[in-house]
């Protein structure tokens, strides 16, 4: 691994001194490092056939030049069959924790994932691709059980490592299945740790929120800036707009929830956005409600002229189909707006958390040797 780290060191002192950026920013420009990296780890595996990181960072390797993920995850596959007699269950776990990253999100099965998992897997890795792996179940076809398995391995992960996104992850799980309470104590101890942090604090305001404590879920949301969080980098902590004026709504604040979408709402689709035409009737703004509806409806009417006259299509049945969506669009949009004129309810809607789907790869070029 020295070798390696120094070669790492070289590279990247190289990189940035001719390119003047950071390392590894551009494909084309970082290629030729990747290919004398292969070159070095393929000649260490020849002096070292059953050397398992030389093995796993071959398959990184290859990651990074593109090979399919399929591809890295066979490599490992077959390391492993020829190698599996003399590695222990710590190496067999590793190994499969890797493969499960390149292979089990591909195939939809984690297969390998829990076979790292059965041989009691000491990386917290394995943990967390399990739970990110069924917390996507759970988003896909909102499953509880897989919701629930998700909580659990992220947990798991927890244990093995005091890291933020082990502890967000785990929260974030615990208030998608509402238990708001537990969800808000560790969000609470992470902002202690990461002030001010946007993602923590729209966390805090969901959680006070579906706890009944309405003052505190406000003050809360006065805090919070949509956008990328300048203090933060990871994924989470880029935060959209209606993720925080959808809050309002669900706190019945509909002017302040009326005022926060007044400068976004162009950049929306909004022809099933129902709760917001709800908010404009019962606040007796009938002008700015018809005039959306109106200019809606047009917009759909054309769209179906257009699709009869149009010629720009492979078949006639594909011609017909998307006349047909067009004009199933137009009456679910009719019978919306009739449901809000004849007084429904306040229609509900879900404001959701989500984990960090970060890279779980344990042999990961970048998080090796950058940190």
């Amino acid at each position: 691994m020295d070798k390696l780290k120094e070669f790492w060191q070289e590279s990247k002192a190289d990189y940035e001194a001719k390119y003047n950026t950071p390392f590894l920013t551009d494909y084309d420009k970082s290629l030729p490092y990747f290919e004398k990296m292969q070159e070095l780890l393929l000649d260490m595996q020849k002096e070292n056939k059953n050397n398992v990181d030389v093995a796993c960072l071959l398959a990184s390797v290859r990651m990074e030049l593109r090979d399919s993920y399929d591809t890295c995850g066979e490599l490992l596959l077959d390391f492993l069959d020829k190698n599996e007699n003399c590695l222990s269950d710590s190496d067999k776990a590793r190994i499969y924790t890797n493969i499960g990253y390149y292979i089990d999100f591909e195939s939809s099965n984690p297969k390998h994932l829990l076979k790292a998992e059965e041989l009691d897997s000491q990386y917290y890795e394995t943990y967390e691709g399990l739970g990110l792996y069924y917390f996507s179940e759970y988003e896909r076809d909102n499953g509880e059980k897989y919701l629930e398995k998700a909580i659990v391995h992220f947990e798991s992960a927890r244990e093995l490592s005091n890291n933020y996104v082990n502890h967000f992850n785990y929260a974030a799980g615990l208030y998608e299945n509402k238990e708001y309470q537990r969800a808000k104590a560790i969000f609470e101890d992470l902002l202690i740790d990461y002030p001010g942090r946007m993602r923590l604090i729209l966390a805090l305001a969901y959680c006070e929120l579906f706890l009944g404590n309405k003052a505190k879920a406000k003050f809360y949301l006065s805090q919070v800036k949509d956008g990328q969080d300048e203090n933060y980098s990871l994924c989470t902590d880029d935060i959209s707009d209606y993720q925080v004026y959808d809050s309002y709504y669900v706190l019945d604040e509909y002017d302040t929830f009326l005022e926060n979408c007044k400068a976004v709402i162009c950049d929306y689709y909004t022809d099933d956005w129902k709760h917001y035409y709800y908010t404009l009737w019962i606040k007796n703004l009938k002008h700015d409600f018809y005039n959306l509806v109106n200019s809606t409806i047009s917009r759909l009417e054309e769209d179906i002229k257009e699709a009869e006259i149009d010629e720009d299509y492979s078949s006639s049945e594909e011609k017909e189909e998307y006349i047909k969506s067009y004009k199933e669009d137009l009456v679910k949009y009719r019978a919306m707006i009739k449901d809000i004129e004849d007084g429904c309810k306040k229609p509900e809607i879900t404001l959701n958390l989500y984990p960090e789907y970060e890279c779980f790869l344990i042999d990961c070029l970048r998080h090796k040797f950058m940190d």
